[in-house]
């Protein structure tokens, strides 16, 4: 151990073993086996070999939160619905966002017998990919005019002071407060839109419509637990399981201990500097707060489901795909937007972002070591989309196209 991470070491080291007095507490299978899965993770961070979800703070500070890498300035957004500075602007705005949102849930669910089609599917993933979209831009826009204000709240204060500076600090934890509230809700839906699940999208979509109905009151009791995992700053969205298991016996062996004792000795012996020691001291914090609360929030990638055996899908098995079918006509399109001769203003993007989609899903049912690099080209295209970055959407869709008109995307 180097001198100087002793101190975050041993702090560490007293954590996990409050841990430990928690888990033994509690010997019930669910929990053992939610301890030993935690800290195996933490002995893969410690390692290098593993990274620690970036979760919701008791301060709201939400530093390192997807929001805060999407696109500044204003001429190089896709959705400029964030633009003009004057955040007095949001509430009108959101609910003009929200009652179109709303007209769009009760239209799908108003439609039996259609509304599961994929083209009615791929209209709602849209629009509630732009509204999360929105809730971003708009938390951005608070966040850089108040840097480091804290708090969240649902209620809007009275502005005595509507000088730019007060105006940001009135306003940010009311934007943020709507932003994390509906966030996890949007998400859901997208994530499992894009797994292709469809029971599981029209159970979110129900949820949503529910929030959508429910008085401003009723509202606060869904807003998310300190701990909740938040998509980080760059990367795609991540799958959440929030979970409260039955308590159950144990059975068998654990072999929590033993990962734990591992830990502690990774810990103690190690001569070199341990990566992000900070990160699992949150960690193991919060994880504490789920034993004792059994609620667990824990993170993943999304999966993906092909369907059969009865299984409904948003879509099956699509044999191929317009960029496939005419690469040369997707390298046009994707060159005339990246030359601006198509602009962002004048439409299209959205459509651009579901054929994108579309391909992601195709190969996903098609998936090949040779399409990764592919999907991976999909996904840049998409992350920019969703940080609503004009040039770099159009610009990953110009290298994508040239991809695929070199016809070694699936060899």
């Amino acid at each position: 151990m180097i001198p100087g991470q002793s101190k975050e070491v041993k702090k560490l080291i007293k954590s996990l073993e409050s841990l430990k007095k928690v888990v033994e507490a509690n010997p019930s299978q669910p929990h053992m086996q939610a301890a030993e899965t935690a800290v195996s993770h933490w002995q893969r961070v410690a390692e290098g070999r593993g990274i620690i979800p970036y979760r919701l703070n008791d301060s709201g500070v939400l530093s390192q939160a997807f929001h805060m890498g999407m696109e500044q300035d204003p001429a190089l957004r896709i959705d400029k619905g964030a633009n003009g500075g004057d955040l007095r602007r949001f509430p009108q705005m959101f609910q003009g966002r929200r009652e179109g949102f709303h007209r769009l849930l009760k239209d799908y669910f108003e439609r039996p017998g259609y509304r599961s089609s994929g083209d009615q599917c791929d209209l709602v993933v849209l629009e509630t990919a732009r509204l999360s979209r929105f809730l971003g831009m708009w938390c951005l826009e608070a966040e850089l005019a108040a840097p480091g204000q804290e708090g969240a709240t649902p209620d809007l204060p009275e502005v005595e002071d509507d000088s730019p500076t007060m105006l940001a600090k009135t306003y940010l934890p009311y934007i943020r407060w709507h932003m994390l509230l509906w966030e996890p809700y949007l998400n859901e839906a997208i994530v499992s839109w894009e797994e292709n699940q469809l029971p599981g999208f029209e159970k979110a979509l129900e949820v949503l419509l529910a929030l959508l109905e429910v008085s401003a009151e009723d509202r606060k009791s869904f807003f998310p637990p300190e701990g909740y995992p938040i998509r980080e700053i760059g990367r795609e969205r991540i799958k959440i399981w929030d979970s409260s298991p039955e308590q159950r016996p144990m059975r068998g062996h654990s072999v929590f201990n033993i990962r734990y004792v591992q830990l502690i000795r990774l810990l103690q012996e190690t001569k070199e500097a341990i990566p992000h020691l900070h990160l699992i001291q949150e960690d193991v914090i919060t994880y504490i707060a789920m034993f004792k609360a059994n609620r667990f929030l824990t993170v993943g990638s999304p999966g993906f489901s092909k369907g059969g055996g009865g299984v409904q899908v948003v879509r099956a098995n699509t044999e191929t795909h317009p960029f496939l079918l005419a690469p040369v006509d997707f390298y046009k399109k994707a060159m005339l937007f990246h030359n601006e001769t198509y602009s962002v203003d004048g439409g299209g993007v959205g459509d651009m972002y579901l054929m994108l989609r579309q391909l992601e899903r195709h190969f996903k049912f098609q998936l090949t070591n040779a399409s990764r690099l592919t999907q991976g080209m999909i996904m840049a295209c998409l992350v920019a989309w969703d940080e609503n970055r004009a040039r770099e959407f159009t610009r990953g869709m110009l290298r994508l196209a040239e991809h695929l008109r070199e016809g070694d995307h699936a060899a």
